[in-house]
């Protein structure tokens, strides 16, 4: 027990299967179905108070202004993962550029391309 407590308290959890909020890769250490880590972002609060029960996308690649607006008009929340940031850390250990997190932690899709990712964002 006391290895399944670390676990949790690590922020481990077992990947969700695919479904229609969760969009998986082929790779084995694909984040989507994974708890996304909660840490302080620079606004001074933790992601999850950030996102607010929105989606988030965290991009450690620069957008551009299209998929900004997009996102944007999806009321998204975009966060940037700076290099040696915990969600920095946390993209790059995931093979990726950028992920969407859905409004309960979850990952719903990850990848090293930042396209593929801003365009299925939900509402």
């Amino acid at each position: 027990m006391p290895l399944l407590q670390s676990a949790i308290l690590a922020g481990f959890s077992p990947a969700l299967h695919p479904s229609a909020y969760v969009v998986k890769t082929r790779r084995t250490d694909d984040l989507a179905g994974r708890l996304c880590p909660n840490p302080l972002v620079p606004q001074g609060v933790r992601l999850d108070t950030l996102i607010s029960g929105r989606f988030g996308f965290i991009t450690s690649a620069p957008l551009t202004e299209l998929q900004q607006r997009e996102l944007d008009r999806r009321n998204a929340i975009t966060v940037t993962a700076t290099p040696g940031s915990e969600l920095g850390h946390w993209l790059a250990q995931g093979g990726a550029a950028a992920a969407i997190v859905r409004p309960d932690g979850i990952v719903m899709q990850a990848g090293a391309d930042v396209a593929p990712c801003a365009m299925p964002c939900p509402r």
